[in-house]
């Protein structure tokens, strides 16, 4: 067979257009292999060649665990590499009704700019969670070599999940995400809280499971089919019967677990809390991020053949009132906490309440125009990725002699002896509470003017009145900072890696608050390629 027609054959497609997942399922598996046998390798090498004296076992782990983050980091970049060639490929493709943007070979997973954006946002969100895991695990002394393939497997499922054009393939997607993550989150085996964060997060992460799989059960029954395409062609005539009622509810019910709505937000605090401080930054943007790419592919997709009158009587009333209660809990907890990892994660569960907001317009620009919508809850996700991850990398910085600062407390006086870093995380946080200049603004001013263009006015008070009171508990900790008399304890062992991620993400925190056009073209880029025009 010649090259040119290999290239034209069915498997080579198959290769070339989820290039970047294979890459990182690849890359995982080169991490396990050399986590195996890199020790015994170099002993080996010594004795035959007469290296200097035997190493110790533990410069052996030391040199291992240095291979160990180059190889991911240097996977997830060829991924994200190969990931901007397909973009641009499809972006000389005009996106129209007669283009396909799945392989008819394999349609269990998309082939789209929307994929591709959220896998980026998979890979990005891993190559900064081994930026700050290296030094911090060594500074905890809890370093080990399966925590880099976990999190290569944890984002191989992400990248599954923002593909996915299959309700199986869809939790296929979670469960590989779900099972690595909580692994992640125990992997302080000696660590009392871990264990119990791993444990709480194992259980209700089971649950869900369950839930979403008889939800898909459910669904299948009516109509005969897992595929969203023939699933928006058979529901207009099944929507009616009880049972897909209550499999779409059950399906709901599933992914609000995972982005942590409220009333399935209880395992939160306590899982953010026990779980490493860069696994805490892993869940509350990757796995977030990639649970809400999926929701939303599953909700474009099937809903496109139903009426206004359906969607505005279950969809938006039931989307609605997630995204009240779960702006409103999130944000009145997390005043009260004394943790900062324990505020973070209410505030989290704040953020995926304005996410809501989004989800919960989008069926009113389904006719003509930008989904304004759609491609806002984009770009926040884009903010979030940022302006979280930046606050967590300046935690993963703080500590000394293996203990990490968790409390307001920990933070008093912290400008005086660490001003980039405070400057950095006050960036972040300010973000995080919407203050003007970051992309944490214009994140929610582009959620909140698509709420009120789809007539939503109490809905955009309302979120408004919750975005001025989360500003009080992130100038909490701002007040810690500056304005409160130094801490004898305020410490932190320098770190390359995780002050390039600190420095990453404040910069982008303000470079997309200042210009917000290019990640708002990604994200209407994006949109467009699931037909929402």
């Amino acid at each position: 067979m010649s090259a040119l027609a290999w290239i034209e054959s069915h498997w080579a497609r198959l290769i070339i257009a989820y290039s970047p997942l294979w890459i990182v399922l690849i890359t995982g598996c080169v991490v396990l292999i050399a986590e195996l046998i890199y020790p015994s390798l170099i002993r080996l090498l010594r004795r035959v060649f007469g290296g200097k004296g035997a190493a110790s076992r533990h410069d052996l782990e030391s040199a291992d665990r240095e291979l160990l983050v180059w190889l991911a980091m240097i996977g997830l970049g060829l991924a994200l590499i190969a990931g901007y060639g397909l973009w641009c490929s499809l972006s000389t493709v005009a996106p129209s009704s007669s283009t396909p943007t799945v392989l008819e070979s394999l349609s269990m997973l998309a082939l789209d700019q929307y994929g591709l954006m959220f896998q980026a946002v998979s890979i990005i969100v891993a190559a900064l969670t081994i930026l700050m895991s290296h030094r911090y695990l060594k500074r905890v002394g809890r370093e080990r070599g399966e925590y880099y393939l976990l999190v290569l497997f944890a984002t191989a499922g992400m990248m599954i999940l923002g593909a996915a054009n299959n309700l199986v393939m869809i939790f296929v997607g979670i469960e590989l995400m779900s099972i690595s993550t909580y692994i992640l989150v125990g992997i302080f085996r000696t660590h009392d809280q871990s264990l119990e964060a791993a444990l709480k997060y194992f259980l209700l992460g089971a649950f869900s499971s369950a839930i979403l799989l008889y939800g898909i059960a459910l669904v299948y029954g009516e109509t005969s089919t897992f595929s969203l395409s023939r699933l928006a062609l058979e529901l207009p005539s099944a929507i009616s019967h009880p049972t897909t009622l209550a499999g779409l509810a059950l399906i709901v019910a599933a992914f609000a677990f995972k982005i942590a709505l409220v009333p399935f937000h209880m395992w939160v605090p306590d899982v953010y809390q026990g779980a490493p401080t860069p696994i805490t930054a892993f869940m509350a943007v990757g796995v977030k991020a990639a649970a809400i790419a999926s929701f939303l592919r599953i909700f474009v997709e099937v809903t496109q053949n139903l009426s206004d009158v359906w969607l505005e009587r279950y969809w938006v009333q039931t989307l609605m009132g997630l995204a009240i209660l779960t702006m409103s809990v999130g944000n009145i907890f997390a005043i009260v906490q004394s943790s900062v990892k324990r505020m973070l994660a209410y505030s989290s569960i704040a953020h995926a309440g304005y996410l809501m907001i989004g989800l919960t317009c989008f069926p009113f620009f389904r006719d003509g125009g930008t989904n304004e919508a759609a491609t806002a809850v984009v770009f926040y996700l884009i903010g979030y990725l940022a302006m979280t991850t930046g606050v967590f990398a300046v935690l993963c910085y703080m500590g000394r002699d293996g203990l990490e600062y968790d409390r307001f407390e920990d933070f008093a006086g912290m400008a005086r002896r660490f001003p980039r870093l405070s400057l950095a995380l006050t960036i972040c946080l300010l973000s995080l509470g919407g203050v003007p200049l970051t992309v944490g603004f214009m994140g929610k001013l582009y959620l909140f003017y698509a709420a009120v263009n789809a007539g939503f006015i109490w809905l955009t008070v309302i979120a408004v009145i919750n975005s001025a009171i989360s500003i009080y508990y992130y100038l909490r900790l701002v007040i810690q900072i500056y304005m409160r008399d130094e801490n004898n304890i305020v410490s932190a062992i320098p770190s390359l890696s995780i002050g390039v991620a600190v420095f990453a993400t404040s910069a982008a925190t303000l470079f997309f608050g200042i210009f917000p056009t290019p990640a708002m073209n990604w994200a209407a880029q994006s949109i467009r390629s699931l037909g929402l025009h």
